[in-house]
């Protein structure tokens, strides 16, 4: 069948080798794309994953980078509400006091990786619903963004989420 469109998956992180959460995340990420695939094929429709490493303010700013790791599907966050917790991983690796990172809720559950069904249900809503604008609210470097790469740029930071 030829495709009709494509589907854009963004996944943006700060750090896959060391930080479990970034990590699991692409992992996640990856087994729910391959769950999805069979059922794009057959409604025709492309996916398309694409990995941003985000290094620096520029990038965060660039891609409207709001916390680690983040997964869009047609630029819209797949999490919903923001929220955040203590990155041990990246505390310990970052020579900070205190990194957050993203934490991730479905079903009544929290979770520190993206859960493979969170990320199978926004693919496949994705494949289903009309193709929804971005959106594009004015977009502010997050304090603890900020504060990491400050930290990363004093040297006093390694690579982490």
């Amino acid at each position: 069948m030829r495709e009709t469109r494509t589907v854009t998956v963004e996944f943006l992180y700060l750090d896959t080798e060391v930080c479990t959460r970034c990590g699991g995340t692409g992992g996640h990420l990856a087994e729910a794309i391959e769950r999805v695939t069979p059922a794009y094929e057959a409604l025709g429709i492309g996916l398309e994953r694409v990995d941003i490493h985000v290094t620096g303010p520029e990038l965060a700013v660039n891609h409207r980078f709001l916390s680690s790791p983040t997964i869009r599907v047609d630029g819209r966050d797949i999490a919903g509400d923001l929220a955040e917790s203590e990155c041990g991983d990246c505390g310990r690796l970052g020579g900070l006091s205190s990194v957050e990172c993203r934490e991730w809720r479905w079903r009544g559950e929290t979770f520190t990786a993206a859960p493979t069904g969170l990320i199978v249900e926004a693919l496949l809503r994705a494949a289903v619903d009309e193709p929804v604008e971005a959106d594009e609210a004015p977009y502010t470097l997050p304090d603890n963004l900020r504060r990491f790469f400050e930290a990363r740029a004093d040297g006093t930071k390694r690579t982490c989420c």
